[in-house]
């Protein structure tokens, strides 16, 4: 039968479609171990079949190829041994009405990247669409913020029902954004109405009658502010007592920055509590804030006696004296403390004599 009674098929891809600058093709690894072209093709063959599939991928119009011998077999690298694998490297081709070589499993993968890329040409089209919205919005609102507002006079009531005209005109998003002006305006705990247009009447009133219907937008209630960086700074120099020199507490704070652990002010509250309770013991909180930073500690803590002993100079034990005073005075310390608890005993003893009613012989 001539080839002018056989309908062609459709092409298998959108004419419209563009993967040029799709860095990958998808692959059906799975189908494509199990298919006839896997199985039963040679090497040369499969590799000339699996470099056409990828050529044709990034083709106009994508997933096809021309039907002429010569292209092909300068595309698939097969040169003067094409006539020879040509049968088996175009295993499923399928020539459509358009004149070219359309493959199922080529045309499918067009069709998931085509999808995919679709997709994401609308997603970033959403996005540059809220970017202008919002662009557009901060320009409409720096207009509105940059405009001087317009005077009012109530004298006669056709001049009245023409302010309220232009006030019921005006948009609700430049309503929104003069009063948050307003509001960030104002200074914390200023209270104070407006000043009077000319005539007497508030700012934005007329009749003493508020331009819009429903009442004044109630501000926030005043939360817990969370503090500036500056302000947690400030907080935590404020902290410092007399006793513990400016130049180590800035130290210990520039440590903790160091180390990615930036101390809050209730941080600082508990460090200066515990080096006050370091003091009764003879520590110096100096040496206390250079072991923290020394051994990359985020607390404080009881100086250690290695350390201390290293250093020659500095305190050692509780006493904050060195190795053989510190004996001395522990031994002086425990010999007072057994005198006082002897005595305290006697005391005691004498308190609870029981009285016999003998006059004593002393007497």
């Amino acid at each position: 039968m001539s080839d002018k009674y056989i309908t062609l098929p459709a092409p298998m891809t959108d004419p419209e479609a563009d993967l040029r600058d799709r860095p990958y093709m998808p692959l059906f690894g799975r189908r494509l171990l199990d298919s006839d072209l896997f199985n039963l093709t040679t090497g040369d063959e499969f590799k000339a079949a699996v470099k056409l599939w990828i050529l044709a991928f990034y083709q106009s119009p994508p997933g096809s190829l021309p039907d002429n011998d010569r292209i092909l077999a300068n595309l698939s690298g097969a040169g003067p041994q094409w006539e020879q694998l040509k049968e088996m490297v175009l295993h499923g081709w399928v020539k459509c009405s358009d004149g070219r070589l359309y493959h199922p499993v080529v045309a499918e993968s067009v069709s998931v990247a085509w999808e995919a890329k679709k997709k994401h040409i609308e997603v970033n089209e959403k996005a540059r669409g809220r970017m202008r919205s919002f662009r557009q919005r901060q320009r409409e609102g720096s207009e509105t913020e940059g405009s001087e507002p317009e005077s009012l006079d109530v004298a006669g009531a056709n001049q009245d029902s023409g302010v309220s005209q232009t006030l019921r005109e005006r948009s609700a998003l430049e309503v929104e954004v003069e009063v948050e002006v307003e509001e960030k305006g104002k200074k914390k705990g200023d209270q104070s109405p407006p000043p009077p247009l000319a005539g007497g009447a508030p700012q934005g009133a007329v009749d003493g009658k508020s331009p819009r219907n429903s009442p004044a937008p109630k501000p926030k209630p005043v939360s817990k502010r969370e503090l500036s960086a500056r302000e947690v700074q400030q907080a935590i120099l404020a902290l410092r007592p007399e006793w513990l020199p400016e130049s180590a507490w800035i130290a210990f704070i520039q440590h903790r920055k160091a180390i990615n652990k930036k101390l809050t002010v209730d941080g600082a509250r508990l460090v200066i509590g515990k080096l006050d309770s370091f003091r009764p013991l003879g520590q110096d909180p100096v040496l206390v804030i250079e072991q923290s930073i020394e051994r990359g500690w985020t607390g404080v803590f009881e100086l250690k006696q290695t350390a201390m002993v290293a250093k020659g100079s500095a305190p050692y034990g509780p006493y904050g004296l060195n190795r053989q005073e510190a004996l001395e005075q522990r031994n002086k310390h425990t010999a007072l403390k057994a005198a006082e608890l002897i005595k305290q005993r006697e005391g005691v003893g004498r308190e609870e004599r029981p009285v016999t009613g003998e006059v004593d012989r002393d007497q």
